[in-house]
Parts: structure tokens; C-alpha cells; sequence
């Protein structure tokens, strides 16, 4: 198919076409995985980033390091594939993670044993 004879297109393109916002654009709006393939800068870039893992929250594995620390973009993914939680930054996960336990508290709730399990994790293990 035409989408799939661009994605190998993009995966053997010379790095300049990797570093081209536009064409990264295009190709991550069809296939957020592609990502991949797109250069260190625009895995760094929010536009691009968001492009991606709107089109497949598990793109968030191919994102900088910074941006996976965002909670814009971790949301964005988690929106889109709530499986992308796992890519998201360690401490981004603490964070919503004490976030969710404050929220039950004054609520009077508790949280599942399997939310804390997955939260708590600091290896990304699943």
C-alpha cells in the first residue's frame, strides 16, 4: 500500500530528510511509530512529538528524554494508548503517582493494588 511504501521510504532516508519538520510531519501523522526513524531534534521537538503520539501513544518510547517528562505529551500518549504509560520519565510517574494517592485520600478511597504496582515501578517492566 502507499502508506506502507512511505514508511520504508522514510526508514532508509537520508539523515537530512530525518531532520526535514515538515516531511517528519507527514509521516508521523500516518504512522506515530515512525518516530523512530526521525532525527534526535525532532524527537526532541513538541510538535512533531505530539503529532506522533496523538496518531499512536506508544510513540512515546521514540521521544527525548526531556519531553518523556513532560506531562503534556505523556497525557497526549496515554489519551491516545494507555499502555504508553510506560515510556513515560520515572519521576513523571511518581508524581502522578502521589497525585492519584492524595486524590483517594481525601476521598476515602484506595487505590487498586494494581495501579500502585504499575506506578510504582521504576523499570518499566510490562
Amino acid at each position: 500500500t502507499r502508506k506502507m511504501q512511505d514508511l520504508d521510504a522514510w526508514c532508509h532516508a537520508s539523515a537530512e530528510f530525518k531532520a526535514d519538520k515538515d516531511i517528519a510531519l507527514a509521516v508521523v501523522r500516518q504512522d506515530g511509530l515512525a518516530l523512530n526513524w526521525a532525527s534526535a531534534g525532532l524527537r526532541a521537538d513538541m510538535e512533531v512529538v505530539l503529532a506522533a503520539v496523538g496518531q499512536n501513544g506508544m510513540a512515546l518510547q521514540h521521544v527525548s528524554t526531556e519531553l518523556i517528562a513532560n506531562k503534556e505529551v505523556v497525557l497526549a500518549s496515554v489519551r491516545q494508548n494507555g499502555l504508553a504509560f510506560q515510556w513515560a520519565s520515572t519521576e513523571l510517574k511518581a508524581e502522578i503517582f502521589a497525585s492519584l494517592d492524595t486524590c483517594c485520600r481525601a476521598h476515602k478511597l484506595e487505590l487498586p493494588s494494581e495501579v500502585v504496582a504499575v506506578v510504582s515501578c521504576k523499570s518499566n517492566c510490562f
